[in-house]
C-alpha cells in the first residue's frame, strides 16, 4: 500500500493518471468507507438540508465534494483547479466529453433546471443535465464556478443571465442561457440522486474556498 502511494505521488507529478483512476471509481450508492479508502478522510464536513452531509476533499488538482446520508454517497461533484486536468465527464455513442474541454452546449443531453449567481460571494452557473436512460438512475450536474480552472463564461453572459433570472423576463432568460451555454467551458461536474437545490447548497463561497485552501 505504501509502495503504491509513493508510486502514485511520483506519477502524479508528471501526469494526471492516478487522479483520473481514482475519480473513475466514484459511484452513486457507494459507502463512505469505500470512498474514504480511495480519497482519505475529508478535510471539511458540513450539514446540508434533508439530512445530507457534505464532505470536502481538497487536492492541488481538484476539489471533490461527496454528499452523504446514512453512510451512503448520494451525489458527488468535482471542480477542476488545474487547466490541464481533464477527467472524463460523459461518454455517448463512443464520444468522450471531458472537463475543461467542452462547452455546456456541446454536451449530450437536455439542459433542465439551472442555478446562476453573480454576487460578491459567488459567481457560478450549474445545471441538471438529462442524459437519457442514464438519468433514470442518477442526475448529471455540470457547470462553471469562478474559483475553478478556466476562463469562464464569455463577456457579460453570466451577468445577463443572472439579471434575467432576477427580473423574470422569460424571453431574455432563454436567450441569455443559450448564449452562456455556447460560450462556457465546464470546470465542474457530478452525478447523484439529489435535487439541484441541495447541490447548490453544497457549493462553497469564494471566501470559504480560499480559507479552506489556505488551511489545508
Amino acid at each position: 500500500m505504501l509502495l503504491q502511494e509513493g508510486f502514485d505521488r511520483t506519477v502524479s507529478t508528471f501526469t494526471h493518471f492516478p487522479e483520473y483512476r481514482d475519480l473513475s471509481q466514484l459511484k452513486v450508492g457507494s459507502t463512505t468507507e469505500f470512498a474514504n479508502g480511495i480519497f482519505g478522510v475529508p478535510e471539511v464536513r458540513r450539514s446540508l438540508s434533508d439530512g445530507v452531509t457534505a464532505s470536502y476533499y481538497f487536492t492541488p488538482k481538484y476539489l471533490l465534494t461527496l454528499m452523504v446520508s446514512q453512510g451512503e454517497v448520494h451525489a458527488y461533484t468535482v471542480l477542476s483547479r488545474n487547466d490541464s486536468f481533464h477527467p472524463q465527464v460523459f461518454e455517448d455513442a463512443g464520444a468522450e466529453y471531458s472537463l475543461g474541454e467542452v462547452t455546456l452546449d456541446e454536451l449530450p443531453g437536455i439542459s433542465r433546471e439551472f442555478v446562476v449567481d453573480q454576487t460578491k460571494t459567488q459567481q457560478l452557473y450549474i445545471e441538471k443535465l438529462d442524459t437519457g436512460l442514464d438519468s433514470l438512475l442518477s442526475n448529471g450536474y455540470v457547470g462553471w464556478l469562478s474559483y475553478g480552472a478556466g476562463s469562464g463564461p464569455e463577456g457579460q453572459t453570466l451577468g445577463s443571465l443572472y439579471d434575467a433570472r432576477m427580473t423574470g423576463k422569460d424571453a431574455r432568460l432563454r436567450e441569455s442561457k443559450s448564449v452562456l451555454r455556447k460560450g462556457t467551458i465546464i470546470n465542474f461536474y457530478g452525478r447523484g440522486d439529489l435535487s439541484l437545490a441541495v447541490i447548490r447548497e453544497s457549493i462553497l463561497t469564494s471566501a470559504e474556498f480560499d480559507n479552506y485552501v489556505t488551511t489545508y
